[in-house]
Order: C-alpha cells, then sequence, then structure tokens
C-alpha cells in the first residue's frame, strides 16, 4: 500500500480540484486542522438550588444574544446545567424516597410497640430511665 500513497494522494488531489465533493473534504480535513474550543472568559453564576439553574440558564443564553458566546460554547454551558439539574433531581427524588421509607419504618415501630401493650420509651432516656419516669 505504501507504494501506492503518493499515486493516490495525487489522485485525491487532482479529484478535488475537479469538484469532487467527496475527495474535497478529504483534503480539507487533512490541511486544516479540526477547530478547537476556546476558554470563553464567561463564567456560570453559582448554583446552590434548583431556582438558580434558571438565573444560569438566562446568563448563558444572554452571553450568547450578546455574542460574548458561540452557539457551541452556550451549548456547551447548557449541556451543563442540564447535567446539574438531573443530579439535582436524582438527589432530591433519593431524600423523599428516604424520608418515606423513615416514616414507614416509624409507623411499623409504634404499631409494633402498641400490639405489644409496651408504653413507648420517652426521647432522650433508655428503656429503664424512661419506665422509671412514670
Amino acid at each position: 500500500m505504501d507504494e501506492f500513497g503518493p499515486a493516490i494522494t495525487k489522485k485525491c488531489v487532482s479529484e478535488a480540484l475537479k469538484g469532487n465533493n467527496s475527495a474535497l473534504r478529504l483534503c480539507m480535513e487533512r490541511i486544516v486542522p479540526p477547530a478547537r474550543y476556546q476558554n470563553p472568559a464567561f463564567r456560570l453564576p453559582p448554583i446552590r438550588s434548583a431556582a438558580d439553574l434558571l438565573l444560569a440558564s438566562a446568563s448563558v443564553l444572554k452571553a450568547m444574544g450578546a455574542g460574548e458566546l458561540s452557539p457551541q460554547e452556550g451549548e456547551s454551558f447548557m449541556r451543563v446545567i442540564e447535567s446539574y439539574q438531573k443530579l439535582y433531581e436524582s438527589h432530591e427524588l433519593a431524600m423523599r424516597v428516604q424520608a418515606l421509607e423513615q416514616r414507614r419504618t416509624d409507623a411499623a415501630g409504634t404499631e409494633l410497640v402498641a400490639e405489644a401493650g409496651v408504653a413507648p420509651l420517652k426521647p432522650g432516656l433508655d428503656a429503664e430511665e424512661s419506665h422509671d419516669a412514670e
């Protein structure tokens, strides 16, 4: 294959110069390096709550409208915001499920104590102190 490399390259360039779009694209991919994103001076505002996600999104859109961010940079920032939103929603859902499970466990424990006919413990006291206080 090495022996045909120069001839193939020459033919590809010749076809590109004749207007062959595939050959032209192939040549351009070799001549021009891929575009690299610059590190924009734009910084997202702090995100501490779900409400901050809307403010962050609005600041990205405003920066894009003002020409401070390219559409590609804006899209990248919006993906970061979207990822944070998904993480926030997952965390919030997990916390809600945990709270529901805890309430269910507490309710089941109270029912068992009532069925056993045992007085529930008073908060902050161990079993002996709780029953002595009665």
